[in-house]
């Protein structure tokens, strides 16, 4: 717990105060069974002489350490509990009780690995600006590619005129057609219609690129959630018999 103040997340140090806590509580039950086995220490030396001296000092130093151990973690749990209440911004706060409202037995994880990639490729942001720069480098080749053809413009007039005379023309109206072709600059445009193409090639190959690393990243992720699942029915067992042995030893 010496890394306990660097850190800055509340969720990291959450986590920190619920295993200090467990840590303090282990010490509590580690404090209570040496008692309990100096007390019957002190009554088999007093009944048939069955312990001697050394053993009641050597269980009296254990019971030493284990208070000292308990008052170590007592305190370490205090300060990671005044470290949250800091943190979250609760000065006033004098203490606070962290629960892990945690299921006790945790399903299986809701998606396999492919379900997994697949809502990964849909939500991934980066996956989605990646697909809006392939669009946006096709729309600049368009654009530079449109200097390769002829321009054309229209232009049309139409005039009444009204008072002016019999002899001045009441109607009239022109169309005009301009066509406009720059051939001296087509190496320039060329050369910038390969340079889009070329860009809009780059932003696909890491479009795809990405692709690969957000679907490899999702199925570590799966297998990882899918193995911790796993291995819980192999802890439950270690932790049954760690407290079988407990008991065994705790009424011996």
């Amino acid at each position: 717990y010496h890394l306990l103040w660097p850190l800055k997340d509340e969720f990291a140090l959450f986590n920190v105060v619920l295993q200090a806590q467990a840590v303090r509580d282990l010490t509590r039950t580690s404090v209570a069974q040496v008692e309990n086995n100096l007390a019957r220490a002190h009554t088999l030396v007093e009944v048939g002489g069955v312990l001697g001296n050394v053993d009641i000092l050597r269980l009296e130093a254990a019971l030493a350490q284990a208070k000292q151990a308990a008052l170590e973690a007592e305190a370490v749990a205090r300060t990671a509990a005044r470290a949250l209440i800091l943190v979250i911004g609760l000065d006033d706060t004098p203490d606070v009780a962290v629960v892990d409202q945690l299921p006790a037995e945790p399903g299986p994880p809701p998606w396999s690995e492919d379900q997994a990639v697949e809502l990964a490729l849909k939500r991934r942001p980066e996956l989605r600006s990646a697909t809006a720069r392939i669009d946006q480098a096709e729309g600049a080749t368009d654009v530079a590619k449109a200097s390769l053809y002829p321009g054309v413009m229209a232009i049309g007039n139409y005039t009444h005129n009204e008072g002016n005379g019999a002899f001045s023309e009441k109607d009239s109206a022109y169309v005009a057609l301009t066509v406009s072709w720059d051939l001296w600059d087509w190496g320039i445009h060329r050369a910038e219609v390969a340079e889009r193409r070329a860009a809009r090639k780059q932003a696909a190959i890491a479009h795809d690129a990405l692709i690969d690393l957000v679907s490899f990243e999702a199925r570590r992720l799966a297998l990882s959630a899918s193995t911790a699942h796993q291995t819980l029915a192999v802890a439950r067992t270690g932790l049954t018999a760690a407290e079988e042995a407990y008991r065994i030893e705790s009424i011996l």
